[in-house]
């Protein structure tokens, strides 16, 4: 039996370790990018949201998070911000599933199970991002990014 593709512009992977999967989306609607979500992981539902400018959701059941960004999260002028923004969100992330699988939230002394897990979500959706967002956009040059 194949696979079952993710919608347009949604991106999934599994992470090995705990076996969470993570659909990512950049851009788009956020109520579709849920709406897809939840249908393409057959998930029964999630819990509501408002319209923020990025997200990371659950599901209360399974072992499932969606993480979105907004379309003005990806806006050129947004750029030295994006990777705070992902940090944020994968943090989100990983709270939820660590606590999940019974890990108890970091103390100063052991919190190595949160900051390797972080930094290999972080790692893996700015990779989607780099390697697949981009790759995949049609747009015209507008020039380059002054810092």
């Amino acid at each position: 039996m194949r696979k079952k593709k993710p919608p347009e512009g949604m991106y999934h992977f599994q992470d090995p370790i705990y076996w969470w999967d993570f659909c990512v989306v950049f851009g788009g609607d956020y109520t579709h990018a849920r709406r897809d979500w939840i249908t393409y992981r057959r998930l029964g539902r999630a819990d509501d949201a408002e319209y923020p400018l990025a997200d990371a959701r659950y599901t209360d059941s399974g072992s499932d998070s969606l993480i979105w960004f907004s379309p003005y999260a990806l806006e050129p002028e947004a750029a030295i911000e994006f990777p705070g923004l992902v940090s944020h969100e994968c943090l989100h992330a990983v709270i939820s599933v660590l606590s999940r699988k019974g890990i108890k939230p970091p103390r100063s002394s052991n919190d190595e199970h949160y900051t390797y897990y972080l930094e290999y979500l972080v790692n893996s959706v700015y990779t989607l991002y780099v390697k697949k967002y981009l790759r995949n956009l049609n747009v015209e040059k507008k020039g380059s990014l002054k810092f």
